[in-house]
């Protein structure tokens, strides 16, 4: 059973800049309580651009009741230039 899941619709993060990452995603996840106290759960996220979607995944799971020991990521974007305004010459 999943301890983390989306608890109501968010809108594609594609395009959008740091700032609306965050906001789109803010308050957006619910996670269900551990079984037993002081639970750990570790986060993973298959691409890591800004840490909206980690950031708000580690807030609901501590919400809940869970020990966040970290995160994990398979790939990070630098989102300096990800989210930069594009450059004709690049």
């Amino acid at each position: 059973m999943k301890a983390l899941r989306w608890g109501r619709p968010i809108r594609d993060q594609a395009g959008l800049t740091a700032s609306e990452r965050r906001l789109n995603v803010a308050g957006a996840m619910v996670a269900r309580p551990p079984r037993a106290a002081n639970s750990v759960a570790l986060l993973v996220d298959d691409i890591m651009t800004t840490g909206a979607t980690l950031d708000e995944g580690t807030r609901a799971l501590t919400s809940a009741g869970w020990v966040v020991a970290g995160v994990s990521v398979v790939a990070a974007v630098d989102a300096r230039r990800a989210l930069a305004p594009r450059d004709p010459l690049r």
